[in-house]
């Protein structure tokens, strides 16, 4: 997505069609995608190390609200372009969690990623973060495709993607990542589906503790 993204708008600028104030926002765009491709390539060196993964994250308390909203910017263009119906809910005074927040940056993106990719006709989302046992469950939901029951395990796998995706697929490397992301946090990814109605993700990490 970010290299798509970025070959899209370099091929608009190419073309010289754009006042100031177009090419100034199409620049903050490339910069936006490129930072999110730097996530995506050193979370996959990260992914792929044989050594404990652990030592490439930097954990720290981390604010849920705060990290949605910056998952959500990169991208709202996409959102808004699209028209999509996008509900943010999060608890108040909802504890902050411990985490490395390039890594949680990463797992929410693939979760909007999806949610927006596998949304068809029924362009709604909701987004949230709320306290469950000791942690902070986030959660991206849409009214999109669903899975069925019999891929649910097989999805979450590398390189794995739905029989029904069709041209939207992406690499089969997100959910498995997301999932990886998870268990490296002291935390677990949950995914619900129903086919026709939609797909609730869950990526629950521990809460900070000073």
């Amino acid at each position: 997505t970010p290299l798509a993204t970025i070959r899209a708008v370099g091929d608009t600028l190419i073309r010289g069609s754009l006042n100031p104030e177009g090419v100034s926002e199409y620049a903050s765009l490339l910069v936006q995608e490129s930072k999110r491709l730097t996530r995506l390539v050193d979370n996959l060196l990260a992914y792929s190390r044989v050594s404990d993964v652990t030592e490439a994250y930097s954990f720290e308390g981390i604010e849920p609200a705060e990290l949605i909203e910056d998952c959500l910017r990169t991208f709202r263009r996409q959102l808004v372009d699209d028209a999509f119906d996008v509900v943010t809910e999060v608890d108040l005074h909802v504890p902050l969690v411990r985490g490395d927040r390039v890594a949680l940056e990463l797992a929410l993106d693939n979760l909007i990623d999806n949610a927006i990719r596998y949304s068809g006709e029924h362009r709604s989302i909701r987004i949230g973060a709320s306290p469950v046992d000791a942690g902070i469950s986030f959660e991206v939901r849409d009214c999109g495709n669903g899975i069925p029951p019999e891929e649910i395990g097989m999805v979450q796998r590398k390189f794995v993607r739905g029989r029904a995706v069709g041209s939207k697929a992406g690499s089969g490397l997100g959910l498995s990542i997301v999932q990886r992301i998870a268990a490296d946090h002291g935390g677990r990814f949950e995914l619900e589906s129903t086919v026709g109605i939609g797909t609730t993700a869950r990526l629950i990490i521990p809460m900070y503790t000073a």
